[in-house]
């Protein structure tokens, strides 16, 4: 239960209000709207151009890890406006905050549910992102022995990777996998909400043979679960599914411990917010390849244009976490 005696945290907001923000944003940032509005228009995407709709949000959002869709210096101005957007939405999440906060001063405490929606809206604790430090195994580096061997806690890289690969089309999924649907389908069957990347991670990681974590409702950190009606909010969610495993598996420090089946999250601002997850499916030439959903990427981008783009990274060895 969460109590007056526990601190209310509140996400990084921009100086300023939000109107003074949203004007100042539309100018500073005119030029990446511009380039995001050409964009939505030549792949025929139904999302209205509003700084305040949050569809918009979140495919401003999905938009900071397409590397291979714009040109450099296109990609330079998106990132800059994802992180803008990364703050900007803070606005209302943290009125969410306050609204739940204020339950508590009411109340004393708040449910079950309250709570679990507080703790997933609040900047996560002590969030320590992984370094972009050392070099990762390359996999034709491995011996031929270890390529699709178990590890000891049983997860199996390969399988994961090969999932991964397999259903990297979200419309695949959509047409195909009698397993799995799109995560939007259980929030109002909605489509073009780009919510999907987390939902794809742990299908691959099930696949992988990580086994469910069933002690817990929809909303607990501690849970991570799938069935047809409604499956965790860690299964499907970044923030949540980042409280999950970084206590299930632990982040680790350096990136160059990470290889093919581990698992990335990102920050884009370091607000404390995660924003996208993304499995690593293959290394080559030290470099961390992503397969991806929202926006459906296979091996298009690294871990270390994450790092380029100055993100916060946390990364999961999945062969150490509790299964």
């Amino acid at each position: 239960q969460f109590s007056v005696a526990d601190p209310i945290r509140l996400l990084k907001e921009l100086k300023g209000d939000k109107d003074e923000n949203r004007k100042k944003g539309q100018k500073e940032h005119k030029k990446a709207i511009e380039i995001i509005e050409k964009y939505i228009s030549e792949h025929g995407i139904d999302i209205n151009a509003d700084l305040d709709n949050p569809d918009f949000q979140l495919f401003v959002k999905s938009l900071g890890t397409a590397m291979d869709e714009f040109s450099k210096d296109d990609m330079k101005y998106i990132v800059e406006f994802v992180k803008f957007m990364d703050l900007y939405e803070n606005f209302d999440q943290n009125e969410k905050i306050k609204k739940l906060g204020n339950q508590v001063n009411l109340h004393g405490e708040l449910d079950s549910s309250d709570y679990e929606q507080l703790i997933e809206l609040m900047p996560a604790e002590d969030t320590s992102p992984t370094k972009k430090m050392g070099v990762p195994i390359n996999d034709e580096d491995l011996p031929e022995n270890e390529v699709k061997s178990l590890s000891t806690n049983g997860y199996d890289g390969f399988a994961a990777r090969e999932y991964a690969r397999e259903w990297v089309s979200n419309s695949e999924i959509l047409r195909n996998n009698k397993q799995f649907g799109y995560y939007s389908d259980y929030n109002g069957g909605c489509y073009s909400c780009w919510k999907d990347c987390t939902n794809y991670v742990s299908q691959a990681l099930m696949a992988g043979g990580m086994i469910y974590y069933e002690n817990g409702g929809k909303r607990d950190s501690t849970a991570w679960w799938y069935n047809s009606s409604a499956p965790s909010f860690t299964w499907g969610a970044a923030q949540n599914f980042y409280l999950h495993w970084r206590d299930r598996a632990g982040v680790v420090k350096a990136s160059g411990d990470l290889g093919r089946g581990d698992v990335v999250s990102t920050d884009f601002y370091g607000d404390g917010s995660i924003d996208h997850t993304a499995m690593i499916t293959v290394v080559r030439n030290a470099e961390q390849y992503l397969s991806q959903h929202s926006i459906d990427k296979k091996e298009v981008s690294t871990v270390g244009d994450w790092f380029d783009a100055g993100y916060d990274v946390y990364g999961y060895e999945m062969d150490k976490a509790d299964n």
